[in-house]
C-alpha cells in the first residue's frame, strides 16, 4: 500500500459542464480555453467560432459510435489540453434515438440512453487532459433535484437522469445572461448554488459569479492547462 498528499493524487482542471439557453455565449466561450483544444462538435452550431479560430481541431459527431471512436484515439494520444463536447445535450438524444431503434419499450429506452451517456461521461472524464462538455439548459422538476422550487438545470434526455449529470462532474457552471442600464450585454459563469440555478464547484478559488473566460478560470484554480 502506498500513502500520497492529497495533492498528488489531483491532476489538472477537473471536469465541467456549462450550460444554458441558446445564444447565451456557451459556444463562443470555447475561444477563450488556453493550451491545444480539440471540439467534438454535435451541434453544427460552430459558425461563431470560425473567424476567431478558424483552425482549430475539431470532429465531427453524427453517432454515438464516433464518439466511442474519438475517445479511443484520445486515450493513446495524449496530445490535447482541453477536449470539448458541444453538446451532450444532443448526444443524449442521439444515444435516446439508438436506444429506441433497439427496443419499443419506452423505459428500457431511457435506461439504455443512461447507460450509454453515463459510461461516456464516466470514460471522458478518466482521459489525462481537462473535459468541459457544453450543454443546453431546461427547467427541471424540483422533486428531481432535492430542492425546494423549480431550478434551471443542464438539458439532457430522461429528466431523472438529467438530475444527476451535475453529480458526475467537478464544476457545474451556468452562463447567466443580463442586460445592464445602458443596453449592453453581460454574461458571467455562475459556479455555485444560487438562486433558480444548479451550479456547483469542488474549489474553494471562485467566486459565486466569474468572468466567462475559460483561461482566467484555470488560473484561479491554479493548475497546469492538462
Amino acid at each position: 500500500m502506498e500513502i500520497k498528499k492529497l495533492i498528488d493524487t489531483v491532476t489538472g482542471h477537473g471536469n465541467f459542464i456549462l450550460y444554458g439557453p441558446s445564444g447565451s455565449g456557451k459556444t463562443f466561450s470555447i475561444s477563450t480555453i488556453p493550451g491545444k483544444v480539440l471540439i467534438l462538435s454535435a451541434e453544427k452550431g460552430l459558425r461563431t467560432l470560425a473567424e476567431i479560430m478558424p483552425n482549430a481541431d475539431v470532429v465531427e459527431v453524427d453517432t454515438i459510435e464516433d464518439m466511442r471512436e474519438a475517445h479511443g484515439v484520445l486515450s493513446k494520444a495524449g496530445s490535447y489540453d482541453v477536449v470539448v463536447i458541444d453538446s451532450l445535450s444532443e448526444i443524449g438524444e442521439m444515444a435516446l434515438a439508438e436506444a429506441k431503434a433497439a427496443t419499443k419499450d419506452g423505459r428500457q429506452a431511457y435506461m439504455g440512453m443512461a447507460d450509454t451517456i453515463g459510461g461516456l461521461i464516466k470514460a471522458y472524464n478518466e482521459l489525462p487532459c481537462t473535459v468541459i462538455f457544453i450543454g443546453q439548459e431546461e427547467r427541471v422538476a424540483a422533486e428531481l433535484i432535492g430542492q425546494v422550487d423549480y431550478l434551471y438545470a443542464p438539458a439532457v434526455p430522461g429528466k431523472a437522469f438529467a438530475s444527476r449529470v451535475p453529480f458526475k462532474l467537478d464544476f457545474v457552471f451556468c452562463l447567466r445572461t443580463k442586460v445592464d442600464d445602458e443596453g449592453t450585454m453581460k454574461r458571467a459563469f455562475q459556479t455555485g448554488p444560487n438562486g433558480d440555478y444548479l451550479a456547483k464547484s469542488r474549489s474553494q478559488r471562485l467566486e459565486l459569479m466569474e468572468a466567462p473566460n475559460w483561461e482566467h478560470i484555470f488560473n484561479k484554480l491554479g493548475q497546469g492547462v492538462s
